[in-house]
């Protein structure tokens, strides 16, 4: 099964930025938490905080060492207003170890379709 977030149902939206992450879901039984993950993930990647999106992924994940890689590399990002070029590296080197669970296993593509987009 395939998965999508729903940035684009206004009304769920709302909704998104007023509740809890549990009463949403309750209320939206519906919706799975992979849709709600993947809404929180493309909030943040839409307002540039890529540090935050890919801590959100390895905590959801339960890849704890990324987690506090990035929860070091965030405080310094917080702190000076950017990143080093060795810091920006290391966040990249992260997502691309976590990027086929990401499509895989949140996303819901096949392994033949992760390959397909990741060649594209």
């Amino acid at each position: 099964m395939k998965y999508t977030d729903f940035t684009n149902d206004i009304d769920k939206m709302k909704d998104f930025h007023e509740m809890s992450k549990c009463d949403f879901l309750k209320f939206y039984s519906y919706l799975t938490e992979q849709e709600y993950i993947l809404t929180q993930y493309a909030v943040l990647e839409d307002n540039n905080q890529h540090g935050k999106a890919f801590l959100l992924l390895c905590q959801y994940f339960k890849l704890y060492t990324y987690v506090e890689k990035l929860k070091h590399i965030n405080s310094l990002h917080d702190l000076y207003g950017s990143l080093t070029l060795p810091l920006q590296q290391m966040r990249n080197e992260i997502w691309n170890n976590i990027r086929k669970k990401y499509y895989t296993e949140l996303l819901g593509y096949s392994e033949n379709e992760y390959m397909t987009d990741i060649d594209s």
